[in-house]
């Protein structure tokens, strides 16, 4: 009787040990049969990715410089509309609205201007100048001891220089005004500096055209 029971007892552990190696050797099978096969869905309303205009790379300029340059450009434009919101003028712009309010409305008169007497011991001085408001073609001439020394240049927004010999005793340096620029006048900021480098002088001329400023400076011994 023992015999039969452990008998029946082994038949059934080796059926269900047959089922569960046949399932599984159906998964396999099934299994390899999708493998490798992935589903891709691409759609239809996909959009390219374009690189901002403002950031294309121009030449050798490369990425940072080229963002460097938008960047500053986008400053300037913030500074000019919040100016422009504000009603706040700039320096260029207060400049020019104190000549037209000197000058616009009315005809200025041919008058030279005695812009002062200089005593020095350098055997040079040297003589800068630059239009201080709007770039509107003012032109000059420059003579020392009546002698023409420069026969035409134009102001603009930097400083020109222009060395100037000195004789014993006295100097006369005359800027005479050639023109007058759009604004009503010609309109300058000059300096004068010796030969060590010392500014002795620093002021502003406004003149009709044939007008002249004129500079006294004795050179002692």
């Amino acid at each position: 009787m023992k015999s039969f029971f452990k008998s029946l007892l082994i038949l059934s552990c080796i059926f269900i040990s047959t089922s569960l190696f046949a399932q599984l050797d159906n998964n396999n099978n099934n299994g390899s049969e999708k493998e490798g096969n992935i589903k891709v869905i691409v759609k239809n309303n996909s959009k390219e990715v374009k690189i901002p205009k403002s950031l294309e790379l121009v030449g050798k300029e490369g990425f940072k410089k080229a963002y460097d340059k938008e960047k500053e450009k986008l400053k300037q434009q913030q500074e000019e509309a919040a100016l422009n919101n504000k009603g706040i003028l700039t320096k260029e712009q207060l400049n020019n609205l104190r000549i037209k309010e000197m000058y616009g409305k009315r005809e200025i008169k041919k008058v030279d201007s005695h812009q002062g007497n200089f005593l020095t011991l350098s055997k040079t001085l040297t003589l800068s100048f630059r239009d201080f408001g709007a770039i509107d073609g003012d032109i000059i001439g420059i003579y020392h001891n009546s002698i023409l020394i420069v026969q035409k240049t134009t102001l603009n927004q930097h400083y020109q220089s222009f060395k100037i010999h000195l004789e014993k005793g006295d100097n006369k340096i005359e800027i005479l005004a050639l023109n007058q620029g759009s604004l009503g006048a010609n309109t300058a900021q000059y300096k004068l500096v010796n030969g060590s480098g010392l500014k002795i002088a620093s002021q502003y001329w406004f003149l009709a055209t044939g007008a002249r400023a004129i500079f006294n400076v004795t050179k002692s011994e």
